[in-house]
């Protein structure tokens, strides 16, 4: 599990600028680097972050917190790097919200719990399925963030691509 930890860090810090401290006008994150934000962890030297901090922090407050050691491979990837752009009670939602469409029913609450009937209901998916329906989701809720504030609109073609990378 740890290299594939490993690897699903790597492949958002293409996403997020990697190791190099950045601060980019109208993200409400302020400075950022690892993908670890000022807002977010205003204790932390951020600007002296290291990659091996940074790895730590995403394993044990996102990766950990989605469960994505017990969801589907072809799924977890996407539900860890929506829960480490946009927080992991709105990828895990989600998460619920594509269970139940995929299977056809609303069974499982859509309350960000990921507990045995929700890991039920995601493993008992089609993974091609649910992908589709939970990358569809992120769309809207970025679109959604866009609807409401006009201003990171700048953000939107970027977050697209991202939500949508293999």
């Amino acid at each position: 599990m740890r290299a594939e930890i490993d690897n699903s860090f790597r492949r958002i810090m293409t996403w997020e600028g990697g190791g190099r401290y950045h601060e980019v006008a109208g993200d409400a994150g302020g400075g950022t680097k690892w993908g670890v934000s000022q807002r977010q962890y205003p204790e932390l030297n951020i600007e002296g972050l290291s990659r091996d901090r940074a790895l730590l922090i995403f394993e044990d407050d996102y990766w950990n917190k989605v469960k994505a050691d017990l969801l589907p491979r072809g799924i977890r990837h996407d539900v860890v790097d929506f829960a480490f752009n946009s927080g992991p009670l709105r990828a895990k939602v989600r998460l619920q919200r594509a269970a139940n469409i995929a299977l056809g029913h609303a069974r499982i609450a859509e309350d960000g719990q990921i507990g045995p009937m929700t890991l039920a209901a995601v493993n008992a998916a089609n993974t091609t399925r649910m992908l589709t329906i939970y990358r569809a989701l992120r769309v809207a809720f970025l679109v959604g963030i866009v609807e409401r504030r006009p201003d990171q609109g700048k953000f939107l073609y970027g977050w697209l691509r991202r939500a949508n990378s293999p």
